[in-house]
């Protein structure tokens, strides 16, 4: 009994001892991981895309990006996905859908890690949505979003849409069909900023788009919730 007792503590050690080694690797790696995307530099705030940390800013990226960004700028980046608006939620949750990855299963942040993971040379900080991962995330689902070809049926991505741009529309009904109000919505916002205004929803309106409606720290006050798959 004596010998088993110490044999079961032995295996136990090792087990704490190996755990522990995987560990430092894996902080280890995770350093080296973010030293290459210092060395390489980054895309947050240098080029117009608003940069989201649903992650949290931390201190990496923090010591990187504060000092070349107006306080303003800084602040709505740094707010934490639990933090963010409901509807701000939605629109990651089915950005990262239409890419193909689960929000469900592994959380926002989880979600996001995964599709970084995808991304060849990734030079956005961990936790970070810039114009590099806001490009390849939109990249992945349909652009450009119309009517009346994505009309008829749910689309992830323009239920996104929905969620970002009728986040002060009291009338704004958020159906994941892309008809003929959100068709004008869009084609408003374009004439009213130096877009073309066919109505038509392709990458650069998405980048004005997330400029003006992207700021977590504004409360909701209008959009509805109403699925039709």
């Amino acid at each position: 009994e004596q010998k088993h007792k110490e044999t079961s503590a032995k295996l136990v050690e090792r087990s704490a001892k190996e755990t522990n080694a995987k560990e430092a690797m894996h902080k280890q790696a995770g350093q080296q991981a973010r030293e290459r995307v210092a060395k390489r530099g980054n895309t947050c705030g240098t080029d117009g895309w608003r940069p989201l940390c649903p992650g949290g800013c931390g201190v990496f990226a923090g010591s990187l990006l504060q000092d070349g960004m107006g306080s303003e700028m800084w602040g709505a980046m740094c707010v934490p996905i639990e933090a963010w608006t409901p509807h701000l939620k939605d629109m990651l949750y089915h950005l990262l859908m239409a890419a193909g990855f689960d929000s469900d299963r592994h959380g926002h942040v989880g979600a996001l890690a995964a599709f970084h993971d995808t991304l060849s040379e990734r030079r956005d900080p961990d936790g970070c949505i810039c114009t590099q991962t806001w490009q390849a995330l939109l990249a992945a689902g349909t652009l450009p979003l119309n009517e009346p070809e994505h009309c008829n049926h749910f689309l992830d991505e323009t239920a996104a849409l929905q969620h970002l741009v009728y986040r002060w529309d009291i009338g704004g009904k958020v159906t994941g069909r892309y008809c003929k109000y959100i068709k004008n919505t869009v084609a408003r916002f374009q004439r009213e900023n130096p877009l073309s205004a066919d109505g038509r929803t392709k990458m650069w309106d998405w980048k004005m788009m997330l400029e003006y409606y992207g700021d977590p720290r504004v409360d909701d006050t209008g959009g509805h919730n109403q699925y039709q798959f």
